[in-house]
């Protein structure tokens, strides 16, 4: 027994002369491989996960942080989810985590294509490949992005890290023509329905510089054919970005869609417009904006605007849009 003693003294000692031989970094890296199961920081875990594939999806920055400096590949896409790290960071509202993992993957890029027979082309082509990426659901970074509400508990940090990493996927070159896969809204529409102004305002800004870079005002006539073709883009049911801002009540979203030439007169498979949209929940002001803009449209030219503002719906708006036009002193025929 005593001999037994001795030897798992002897065992002891050694392994923890191993332990603290070892530098805190190696020592943290084989924490981190040990909790994830695996031997490698590239390794899949139950064939499907990268380390950071997961740490990303769980928000674990400190993990993040040493896998990258152990050489974690950011680019690694997931077998079965055909995720990525940037996706899961965007989807779960880790965007600190998404902020991080775009500066090292551009590291990365130009550490690997440094060489002089890499040009930016090249290099451009493997970053956009990467974040405009689709898992299995069929959400990219930038779609993940925009499903997320923009309330935080405030936390205008948080808010602020969203809409850097919104601006730098635009500028790598994110895929913006990109649908939500259950709703099948574009970006503007998610943003919208989300009530995202800040958002919103970037995408449009973003869009104008690509589509219209020598127009300093906002006027539709000058406005690029692709940009009002993405602003007034339909889903399923007929519905413009306009229609979802009518129906939050946000007047200031409202501007935003009819300077960048948001269409008013257009109606959803229904035959609703966003007039009705906004009588159905008696915003006033959005109403009344609404029907100057129509005066734009049909100057001196009564019997158009009443016809539209009359138009018949097979809707439920119809009676409620009736009342509040004829309270707000508008002439019905």
């Amino acid at each position: 027994m005593k001999n037994l003693y001795k030897i798992l003294f002897v065992l002891s000692y050694f392994l923890f002369l191993d332990l603290f031989s070892m530098s805190p970094n190696s020592r943290l890296i084989k924490n981190i491989l040990d909790k994830y199961k695996v031997t490698d920081v590239n390794k899949f875990i139950d064939s499907d996960l990268t380390p950071i594939i997961m740490a990303s999806a769980k928000g674990n920055w400190d993990d993040i942080d040493i896998l990258l400096k152990n050489g974690a590949d950011i680019e690694i896409v997931s077998k079965t989810g055909e995720t990525t790290a940037l996706i899961e960071a965007c989807i779960f509202e880790h965007y600190d985590i998404a902020r991080s993992l775009l500066a090292a993957f551009k590291k990365q890029v130009e550490d690997k294509y440094n060489e002089d027979k890499y040009n930016k082309e090249i290099k451009n082509i493997v970053i956009q490949k990467f974040i405009n990426q689709l898992n299995k659901k069929e959400y990219s970074a930038l779609s993940g992005l925009c499903q997320n509400f923009k309330d935080f508990s405030d936390d205008e940090n948080l808010n602020e890290a969203k809409r850097f990493v919104f601006r730098e996927l635009l500028v790598l070159g994110g895929d913006f023509s990109v649908l939500d896969p259950i709703s099948e809204k574009n970006l503007l529409m998610l943003l919208v329905t989300n009530d995202d102004f800040k958002m919103a305002e970037i995408l449009l800004e973003h869009l104008k510089k690509i589509y219209s870079p020598q127009d300093e005002n906002l006027q539709n006539k000058n406005l690029d054919e692709r940009l009002l073709r993405f602003v007034n883009f339909r889903d399923h049911n007929g519905q413009t970005a306009l229609f979802y801002a009518c129906a939050n009540g946000d007047l200031e979203m409202v501007t935003l869609l009819c300077d960048y030439g948001a269409e008013i007169d257009v109606e959803d498979n229904l035959g609703l417009t966003p007039l009705h949209l906004a009588c159905c929940f008696w915003d006033v002001e959005i109403v009344d904006y609404l029907i100057n803009k129509l005066k734009e449209m049909y100057p001196n030219n009564d019997d158009l605007l009443n016809n539209f503002i009359d138009k018949k719906t097979k809707g439920t708006c119809e009676i409620s849009s009736r009342d509040l036009l004829k309270r707000r002193g508008y002439d019905l025929l």
